[in-house]
């Protein structure tokens, strides 16, 4: 079920067809699914195809978010 929903939502993003509120309800139930590190693919996925959306700063503090709670600072900083 994960992946599928996962994979979903790849799909949606790379469409620009995902909404930020569909993006974040999504890595939030990996996360409740155990599935973590899809997370942050999920995130950078949808910010490589919607770089112009106008809620793009909230998406990029919670990649941030995501980068940092997998020790990855630098990389969190730059999403920033």
């Amino acid at each position: 079920m994960a992946s599928d929903l996962l994979s979903s939502a790849m799909i949606k993003s790379m469409a620009r067809d995902l909404s930020v509120s569909d993006l974040v309800h999504t890595a939030e139930t990996l996360r409740q699914s155990g599935q973590t590190g899809s997370v942050e693919p999920l995130y950078a996925t949808w910010i490589r195809h919607n770089s112009d959306h106008p809620m793009l700063f909230a998406v990029l503090f919670n990649h941030s978010v995501v980068l940092s709670e997998a020790g990855n600072y630098e990389a969190a900083r730059d999403a920033l």
